[in-house]
């Protein structure tokens, strides 16, 4: 879910938000997603070949699957809007600063995203996640810049621990809204030389899965991994 403006950037024509975001409970039982809808190409490809056989073959948690589905190589077209995760620490201020100054316009943040994909707790999760939403609109407004709440059930649907499935979470929502943004940065709480696959939190190899889940049309970077 997402205000009511950002309805024209929903895809309706694949399943990429959906099969990234039921991966990893697939994995765990190591049953094959079969999707009706078709999966953007690059994408299908790089979960089959490069994140699923990387995950099996290294954890005991994930077990090797595979996803069924019709590709679909048609290019969409994106706005190209820039969203930074956003949960008002330090880690994201820091993110925006550096990106703020950044001269190149195609990496300028336009949207400060709060995602509640899991990541809140607590039995008023709506109110919840207006709060934040709230606070991030003024710092957005502040900078000339917009604020963005979206919203998913699915922790509802696969009761995971956030940590361990966080790195999949995050992008699966923004494959959603694929239209509108041309990247998207999270702000990376571990550098890139403490890589490691530790299956109870999945922000140890997150740079490695962002690479696997974008597409021709989105990209992800982990904004402090350096």
């Amino acid at each position: 879910e997402a205000d009511s403006e950002y309805e024209r950037y929903l895809i309706v024509d694949r399943a990429d938000a959906f099969v990234v975001a039921f991966l990893t409970a697939a994995m765990r039982a190591g049953e094959d997603i079969i999707s009706e809808a078709p999966v953007t190409k690059r994408l299908l490809y790089q979960l089959n070949t490069q994140l699923i056989p990387m995950l099996a073959a290294n954890t005991k948690r994930y077990h090797k699957m595979k996803i069924q589905a019709e590709s679909i190589e048609e290019e969409l077209t994106c706005e190209g809007a820039v969203g930074l995760g956003w949960t008002g620490g330090v880690d994201c201020f820091y993110s925006f600063k550096r990106y703020s100054e950044m001269q190149e316009p195609s990496m300028k943040i336009t949207h400060l995203v709060v995602l509640n994909i899991g990541t809140f707790e607590g039995k008023n999760l709506e109110n919840t996640l207006s709060i934040f939403v709230n606070r991030a609109w003024n710092m957005a407004k502040e900078h000339g810049i917009k604020a963005m709440g979206i919203n998913s059930n699915i922790h509802l649907i696969v009761n995971e621990n956030y940590l361990s499935v966080g790195a999949f979470r995050i992008p699966s929502a923004i494959l959603a809204f694929q239209k509108l943004f041309g990247l998207f940065l999270h702000s990376s709480s571990y550098e890139y030389w403490r890589f490691a696959l530790k299956e109870e939190n999945s922000g140890f190899y997150e740079m490695f899965v962002f690479d696997c889940l974008e597409t021709d049309c989105t990209r992800f970077y982990s904004s402090m991994g350096d």
